[in-house]
């Protein structure tokens, strides 16, 4: 499988939640900037201070990236992994400022060539989710965009990790968490179904 970036300088938009459900969905190497929170099967770190990424880090197969940094220091991770990664995933929050980043992102990504999904995610209402797609799509007429509700998956992720998330099952309330789940695995399979129609189209 072709690698996968998914990143938002803003802090708090799920990335590293979306790269940890995505690692395990698809048997990824997570290479990240940052220590994990999250018991990723398998991670490399460089350090948060490089502006490139080191070269031997450079896959373009079955890696998952997870990148924190600032837009700019993002925009230049993304010279690094144009040719690398087959497409790049911003998670999103509603408000005006993660919007922005989203949108300075995507553009970016979009003029190296890259195609870009957006995630609007962990939305609580759907007057939310609506100004936030409308600005979106306004601004990124031609990028497809996805959307999460607000769910308790992403903390029980972080405090029970990758033994849960192999065993969770649909005693004890887990029944919509396990509903969660599968509907993020299917839209990991409809984001990589645009990927591949985006090349064949080129």
């Amino acid at each position: 499988m072709k690698s996968i970036f998914i990143a938002n300088s803003k802090g708090g938009c799920g990335s590293t939640s979306l790269s940890y459900l995505m690692s395990a969905y698809y048997n990824l190497d997570c290479i990240t900037n940052t220590p994990p929170m999250m018991d990723f099967r398998s991670q490399t770190v460089f350090s948060s201070s490089a502006s490139r990424i080191p070269k031997n880090l450079l896959k373009s197969e079955n890696a998952i990236y997870d990148l924190r940094g600032s837009d700019v220091q993002l925009q230049s991770l993304l010279n690094d992994l144009a040719s690398v990664v087959s497409h790049f995933i911003i998670p999103t929050a509603t408000d005006a400022v993660s919007l922005s980043h989203t949108v300075n992102l995507a553009n970016h990504a979009q003029a190296l060539g890259l195609p870009v999904s957006i995630v609007i995610n962990n939305y609580r209402t759907e007057k939310n989710l609506s100004t936030a797609h409308i600005s979106l799509r306004d601004l990124l007429p031609q990028t497809s965009i996805f959307s999460l509700r607000y769910t308790t998956l992403f903390g029980r992720l972080t405090y029970d990790g990758r033994a849960w998330l192999e065993k969770v099952h649909h005693s004890k309330g887990e029944g919509r968490l396990l509903n969660t789940l599968d509907q993020i695995h299917e839209m990991f399979d409809q984001i990589l179904n645009f990927t591949e129609a985006s090349q064949d189209a080129k």
